[in-house]
């Protein structure tokens, strides 16, 4: 539920300022990747500000430029304004006695322009406080999973070219291989693929971080798509999304060489809701990280995406996000009970 906001604010201003060192380098990599070098002096000049909106029930992050930002690549010019780094916002979702928190579109962040001038959005990638003997506290404490049925997975994850057949056989408007509630949503949403692709006098294009190719020239790279998306298209051929516990049972099995790109070329979604371990206790540093999101409506991430940092490269790591939430680097493989 919504939170008051002193509580928000805590949370975003966090004792040891990892969020906002997590605004900084993100900010940091995504100017790098326009062509914009940042030194040490202008970054920790940078000023990290929050704004807890009660009226639109939303948090808004910014950074703030005391010098002059000039791309002028870019036509971008940024005279001591501040830059909208993320939004959330809480909504009710109808008929579920329950909210969400979304995150906002390129669409949304342009009506902030007049305000900000200059919207980037980009995953973090931090150097400076965390070492190898860092985990978050839902990695542990330890404990053994057990998977009672035989299963099946594909040695592949399912790809572009896989996906468009989905798309072009009607599969966003068959509601029988649809959950009610994502069915629902991607319908009033209107839409027909997924939020990375555009389709162009009748052809589809697949947008990346840095690049926008024809669907062919990306066919056999795995598709990036929603939880809700994924379990669409196994439904659609009978199959299902594999549990965490199942993801590491493959690791654990020996199997994990003939399953291919488990660990890598993106986040791997499971079907397994995001939940403390049995003795997790909320890290004094940033007590909210985890437990604000053990609510029933995130989902847990393995592996790692292409813009991972490698010091999160590990198999204990979880991420989370909602099922239907489509801009992440998350693909999926296909799974079924022998």
């Amino acid at each position: 539920m919504w939170k008051d906001q002193e509580r928000l604010r805590a949370a975003y201003y966090d004792k040891v300022r990892v969020t906002g060192l997590f605004i900084k380098n993100g900010m940091r990599n995504a100017l790098a990747l326009l062509g914009h070098e940042v030194s040490t002096k202008d970054e920790e000049s940078w000023v990290y500000e929050v704004d807890i909106n009660k009226h639109l029930h939303q948090v808004e992050m910014y950074l703030k430029f005391p010098t002059d930002l000039k791309l002028p690549q870019h036509r971008v010019h940024i005279r001591g304004l501040r830059a909208a780094y993320d939004i959330g916002r809480f909504v009710n979702v109808a008929g579920q006695g329950r909210g969400c928190w979304l995150k906002f579109t390129v669409g949304d962040f342009n009506h902030l322009a007049n305000e900000s001038g200059f919207v980037i959005d980009m995953a973090w990638r931090d150097q400076t406080w965390a070492d190898n003997g860092f985990m978050w506290d839902n990695e542990y404490p330890q404990f053994t999973t057990h998977v009672s049925e035989k299963f099946l997975v594909s040695s592949e994850p399912v790809s572009v070219r896989d996906f468009l057949a989905f798309v072009k056989e009607g599969g966003y408007e068959k509601e029988e291989f649809w959950q009610p509630v994502d069915f629902k949503f991607f319908k009033d949403q209107g839409h027909k693929h997924p939020a990375t692709w555009s389709k162009v006098h009748g052809e589809y294009y697949v947008h990346s971080v840095d690049s926008t190719d024809h669907w062919s020239k990306v066919a056999d790279q795995p598709v990036f798509v929603s939880l809700s998306e994924a379990e669409a298209f196994c439904h659609s051929v009978g199959c299902r999304i594999m549990t965490d516990s199942e993801y590491h049972q493959i690791l654990q099995s020996g199997y994990a060489t003939k399953v291919h790109k488990l660990r890598s070329d993106g986040w791997e979604w499971t079907s397994s809701v995001f939940q403390p371990f049995p003795g997790f206790k909320p890290m004094v540093e940033y007590p909210e990280y985890s437990s604000d999101f053990f609510n029933s409506s995130h989902y847990v991430l393995k592996g790692a995406s292409p813009l991972t940092h490698p010091k999160m490269w590990r198999d204990s790591f979880r991420n989370f996000y909602q099922q239907q939430y489509p801009f992440v680097f998350a693909k999926f493989h296909c799974c079924k009970n022998m």
